[in-house]
């Protein structure tokens, strides 16, 4: 059951059932990692009508909580997976995931301030599948996992295998992944 006020508008195209079912859920789930959410504003669009290429959905989520409003923008730079309004709804609540995470760790102080230790780690980019959005950094111990919304600065398209990058590890799912990627060039 949702406590904060949802916001789903839908703008130059139509309005889905399955998507705002979809939002509502991801929602719910962002309440787990936070219960102090006040509100939450999603806008699914599709600004150009492309003949030859499908539309590319942008989601646009706001997020307010004590003190602060949490923007996401996904879908402003064409990636082609977003032709798919399901997988751009995703990407956009994978990142709000993140930042709300981030935002909760800070708020309990389980995060150290940069002057505190930085905590980041140096490795380089061993592997980078640009198309599907993820690559893998070589450090030692081995490899750990990251993706294009972990990487600050929209920088995911720039990086190159054998670029040196500095990065915060925590333990995924899966295993190791780097939650916050910078790249050293920028």
């Amino acid at each position: 059951m949702m406590s904060s006020t949802v916001n789903i508008a839908f703008r130059g195209i139509e309005q889905s059932q399955v998507a705002r079912e979809e939002i509502e859920e991801r929602v719910e789930k962002l309440q787990q990692f936070f219960d102090h959410i006040q509100s939450v504003r999603v806008t699914v669009e599709s600004p150009h009508n492309h003949s030859n290429k499908g539309n590319i959905y942008q989601v646009h989520i706001a997020i307010h909580v004590p003190g602060k409003e949490i923007i996401i923008n996904k879908g402003k730079d064409n990636h082609q997976a977003h032709e798919d309004m399901s997988i751009a709804i995703r990407d956009a609540f994978d990142a709000a995931d993140r930042q709300i995470q981030e935002f909760s760790r800070k708020i309990r102080g389980d995060v150290k301030t940069p002057s505190e230790s930085d905590g980041r780690k140096h490795g380089i980019v061993s592997k980078i599948f640009l198309d599907d959005g993820y690559g893998f950094i070589d450090r030692s111990g081995g490899e750990v996992y990251f993706n294009e919304n972990s990487v600050l600065n929209n920088a995911f398209s720039s990086l190159k295998v054998g670029a040196e990058v500095k990065f915060v590890e925590e333990m995924g799912e899966k295993g190791p992944q780097a939650s916050t990627v910078y790249n050293s060039m920028s």
